[in-house]
């Protein structure tokens, strides 16, 4: 975790600072159910998906490029709404 938290999660999942990081997303990391997670992802993360670039964001774009990731959820949901 000492490599893979600067060089990998904050790089590609939340793009600021680990100790930075929003109290919501390290409960989410301590309290994952690895086992439930894979059961749910099945062989991708993807299937039928859609793309959203937040130029700002990585996976975490909720927290580092929250004005596009909002406008991009209200997107979608109101396409899938119609």
């Amino acid at each position: 975790m000492e490599l893979l938290i600067p060089y990998h999660y904050q790089e590609h999942i939340l793009r600021i600072p680990a100790d930075q990081w929003p109290e919501e997303v390290n409960n989410a990391f301590a309290n994952i159910n690895q086992e439930m997670y894979v059961a749910m992802q099945g062989p991708s993360e993807f299937p039928n998906g859609s793309f959203l670039l937040c130029p700002n964001g990585s996976h975490m774009a909720m927290w580092d490029d929250p004005d596009n990731y909002a406008n991009g959820i209200i997107s979608f949901l109101n396409k899938t709404n119609n």
